[in-house]
């Protein structure tokens, strides 16, 4: 005889990629789950609205890699594997030298060939700081996910110079690389996040493959998303910022959300899908001090996901 499961009231604080994904595995499970987000649309830095023109304005830069497994096969749990255009893998440059440069993954040959290849006949560096990087590289590109969660504590810029490849090929290529993968520059993100994209495009040849939605984000992913959540009977709630999360350090557990409106939401486990800055705003001093990092974003849907109970 099993024992019965206990259903749970889940309160989530935001509805970007991760909130979603939270939001739905916990109704399948038969939990009631309220999703809060703190602005008027979903998404989080996947997010799109309309303007006072009618045009659509998108947050950032929306580009799905081959690499991003789980957020595929989440969008592709819930029928929506057909939202993007696919296509080759190319990175395209814009250099004060060389104008419009690119550099092609040569798809006929495996990974890493690829991408070395593709490096290879590129304009955008001499000769010289191309076998730098090759030699530079080698290790992350041939190594393992422990080797590259060790360089955390490291700026990918240091990282970088120290292992011999120069500053003008993190001019050139790196710095660019860094503002497409977390919207700073190399020497203001972890090694940890440009290597493991490395990792992974160097060992999959489908990785570096990019897809574009089929239109808006707003439009193709979350308006669906969220009909298919109302539908299982979650509360999308939008303009609701958690400004505090509510702790009892004499029973160690979390309280409560409180909310920008004064008001406190209360249930069973709280999860925080929000980028990790707002996390930090929202913990209280006695929490302060756990340590949070925040992850690359290639293997999970999105940021991190906190359960706090």
């Amino acid at each position: 005889m099993g024992i019965e499961r206990v259903t749970m009231r889940v309160i989530i604080a935001g509805a970007g990629p991760a909130g979603f994904a939270c939001a739905k595995w916990l109704a399948d499970r038969g939990d009631e789950v309220v999703l809060l987000e703190k602005r008027a649309v979903p998404g989080g830095k996947v997010s799109a609205w309309k303007d006072a023109d009618g045009d659509w304005v998108e947050s950032g830069l929306h580009v799905f890699f081959g690499a991003y497994h789980n957020l595929l096969g989440f969008l592709a749990e819930c029928g929506l594997s057909d939202s993007f255009d696919w296509k080759p893998a190319e990175m395209i440059f814009a250099s004060p030298t060389h104008g419009l440069a690119p550099i092609r993954f040569i798809p006929w040959l495996p990974a890493p060939l690829n991408g070395l290849g593709g490096v290879a006949v590129s304009p955008l560096l001499p000769t010289r700081d191309k076998l730098r990087m090759g030699l530079g590289l080698i290790r992350p590109i041939f190594g393992s996910q422990a080797y590259v969660d060790g360089q955390d504590n490291e700026s990918y810029a240091s990282w970088h110079l120290r292992h011999g490849m120069g500053q003008h090929s993190l001019d050139a290529v790196m710095h660019t690389m860094a503002l497409a993968l977390n919207f700073q520059r190399a020497d203001k993100v972890s090694a940890k996040l440009m290597l493991t994209a490395l990792l992974h495009f160097a060992k999959e040849t489908d990785a570096p493959k990019m897809g574009l939605v089929k239109g808006s984000p707003h439009e193709r992913l979350w308006v669906p998303l969220i009909a298919k959540l109302q539908g299982q009977g979650v509360q999308v709630v939008f303009n609701r910022r958690v400004e505090q999360i509510r702790y009892d350090a004499s029973e160690n557990r979390v309280t409560g959300f409180a909310l920008d409106d004064g008001s406190v939401i209360t249930g069973d486990l709280y999860i925080s899908a929000m980028p990790v800055h707002s996390l930090r705003k929202a913990l209280p001093e006695s929490l302060s001090l756990i340590h949070i990092s925040e992850p690359t974003r290639l293997r999970r849907i999105s940021y991190a996901v906190f359960c706090l109970k």
